[in-house]
């Protein structure tokens, strides 16, 4: 090529820049294979159904979108690589890893790459809570705010009088009845009583009697199914109508099986998945299964789908940072969950867990 042409070939790259690509890439990473592929092929269909909604409207901002898919394995070292290679394809967002470890290992690349990631399914705090850039989201719950939604129903079920929070010796338990106990405080409830046990007892009548004394109105047990039983069963004898609610660890057929049939008053907390809007892509979806609806898991991938489509559009920009913006900033509305909208560490606005009773057949979410 003659010193002209190549001169003037230079001036035109650096006055139109890279040429645009011919579509815009939404990616997939999941566990494709293995014992967690059911999760992971949800996860991939609901992002194709989105992908397909919005290329039938005319794309984002003018581009068409292409799906790429990577398996995770729900697994941190295949999740790594996943990570690894979509990051050399640049996608425009990053959907999945709904397992927390394989999160957790691949969230570090996806910022180092300032890449956009919403997981719809990790629970881990630390995803969040050490959040790699401002760039990763997630659609899920915490699982560290247990204890301040069971705060939440102690304000709201005791009344005038006294609550309670009892936890046995474990770790797991002293960390949510603390959790509790100070939410419990910040929400304004003065007289609040912490009630230590022992695991392997016969009989809990002396935490029981104390509780009776107090007259308490609510109480928040951290721990597991046959002290709870105990526990409950000793409050009911000395004739104490407490509102009770468990641990999400109480949430099995266990606790429920010690359960009198006329108890009305107990609760266990589960993680929150709250449902997808009526009649969201229920057509085309029935067509395919039959009668079985989509799973919350394909909501929240559908929606962190449209999430994203609709801050580029707002930020008249695919470029990760401005999105991101967009997305802390505007509550989006979203045909399968509805509203939608995160907080400054990229967590959405949702209860991480809440009250279920039990029908005779499982836990049901209840008010």
């Amino acid at each position: 090529m003659r010193p002209r042409v190549i001169a003037l070939a230079l001036v035109l790259a650096l006055v139109i820049g890279p040429a645009a690509r011919a579509e815009e890439i939404v990616a997939v990473a999941a566990p494709l294979s293995g014992r967690h592929r059911a999760a992971g092929e949800e996860v991939r269909r609901a992002a194709e159904l989105a992908v397909a909604a919005l290329n039938a409207r005319g794309g984002v901002l003018g581009q068409q979108l292409a799906l790429a898919a990577e398996d995770d394995g729900c697994e941190a070292a295949q999740a790594l690589a996943a990570a690894r290679t979509l990051a050399d394809r640049r996608p425009a967002l990053v959907v999945g890893h709904t397992c927390s470890s394989a999160a957790l290992a691949a969230a570090p690349v996806y910022a180092a790459a300032n890449l956009l990631f919403v997981s719809p399914a990790a629970r881990h705090p630390a995803l969040t809570q050490k959040r790699a850039s401002k760039t990763i989201f997630r659609l899920a719950g915490r699982d560290d705010r247990q204890g301040a939604a069971a705060a939440l129903w102690l304000a709201r079920e005791a009344g005038e009088r006294p609550v309670a929070v009892v936890h046995d010796p474990t770790s797991y338990a002293r960390s949510l009845a603390r959790q509790a106990a100070e939410g419990a405080a910040r929400a304004g409830l003065s007289n609040v009583i912490v009630v230590a046990i022992r695991t392997g007892q016969k009989d809990y009548g002396e935490a029981a009697a104390r509780l009776k004394d107090a007259h308490v109105g609510a109480l928040f047990f951290a721990g597991f199914p046959a002290e709870a039983a105990l526990l409950l069963g000793g409050v009911r004898a000395l004739g104490l109508d407490s509102h009770f609610l468990g641990s999400d660890s109480l949430a099995g057929g266990d606790f429920a099986a010690a359960l009198p049939s006329e108890e009305s008053s107990v609760r266990v907390l589960l993680p929150n998945d709250p449902p997808a809007r009526p009649g969201w892509i229920r057509a085309s979806f029935e067509r395919e299964h039959g009668s079985r609806p989509p799973s919350v898991l394909m909501a929240r991938t559908y929606a962190a789908v449209e999430a994203w489509a609709e801050a580029a559009r707002r930020a008249s920009s695919f470029e990760p940072d401005r999105v991101g913006a967009v997305l802390e900033r505007y509550t989006i509305d979203t045909s399968a969950l509805g509203p939608l909208s995160f907080d400054d560490n990229g967590d959405a606005r949702v209860a991480s867990y809440v009250p279920a009773r039990w029908d005779g057949g499982s836990w049901v979410p209840s008010d």
